[in-house]
């Protein structure tokens, strides 16, 4: 699942992670108890990969990241996602955030990424 967010400063070092236990603050009747975890989704983020190419384009080889792009006239958007590496359960709802950490390795920054909610088709 991708996880979009809009970083206050460049995001260098970084780890998302996941509230699996929306139902404290999501009505889900699906799931009605909950471990309550907090639960580190992606490895942490130093550099990101990429690839320029011969025809002006940047390509990034690595799975963890995907890119979107959307058109509002008169503008294109595009959008940067990280994405959930752990198994996910239709019918639930999840919440992210993204850890910023600063040079020592020390959280920083935690930046709420939003709420996704499966459905169950």
């Amino acid at each position: 699942m991708p996880v979009c967010f809009v970083p206050s400063a460049p995001i260098v070092r970084a780890i998302a992670f996941a509230d699996r236990a929306l139902s404290r603050t999501i009505d889900h009747s699906l799931f009605p108890k909950v471990s309550g975890s907090v639960v580190q989704v992606s490895p942490l983020i130093e550099r990101i990969p990429w690839i320029h190419g011969y025809d002006r384009l940047v390509t990034i080889p690595d799975r963890l990241f995907a890119g979107f792009t959307e058109y509002h006239a008169p503008l294109y958007h595009y959008y940067f996602y990280l994405r959930d590496q752990q198994p996910l359960q239709l019918g639930a709802s999840y919440r992210y955030f993204v850890a910023h950490f600063n040079d020592q390795r020390e959280i920083q920054e935690i930046i709420p990424a939003g709420d996704v909610n499966l459905p169950l088709n």
